[in-house]
């Protein structure tokens, strides 16, 4: 696939944000309304975590498992508005080369915007 013809797959991409952050008491019922997500999807799924901190490693086993059950549908996935607290917990686990992260550079300046008024609130 050309570089031009993955960024028009992520401009057509349906997006999903997280309502809340990911705990191990929610994890069940958010991955089943991502995956539902997955399903209605066209080709391509973008999950956003909106900036929101506090996800710890449940939001590591989310991104995994929507990860494997995206790739079994044939289907392209990827998360945006990762928060630093789980970006930390990526990198230390060495999974920043299998989870496809949005760098916080390339996010839409909306996602950017509603990320930084999380920090700052």
């Amino acid at each position: 696939m050309t570089l031009n013809a993955a960024g028009a797959q992520w401009s057509r991409a349906a997006r999903y944000e997280l309502p809340a952050p990911v705990t191990f008491g929610n994890l069940v019922t958010l991955r089943a309304e991502a995956e539902r997500r997955i399903d209605d999807a066209g080709t391509a799924l973008e999950v956003s975590f909106g900036g929101r901190e506090h996800h710890g490693s449940a939001g590591v086993a989310l991104m995994m498992g929507l990860l494997r059950y995206a790739h079994g549908a044939g289907k392209a996935i990827r998360f945006a508005a990762v928060p630093g607290d789980l970006r930390n917990i990526i990198e230390l686990a060495e999974l920043d080369n299998v989870l496809p992260v949005v760098r916080d550079d390339a996010a839409p300046a909306a996602v950017r915007g509603s990320a930084a008024e999380q920090h700052n609130g």
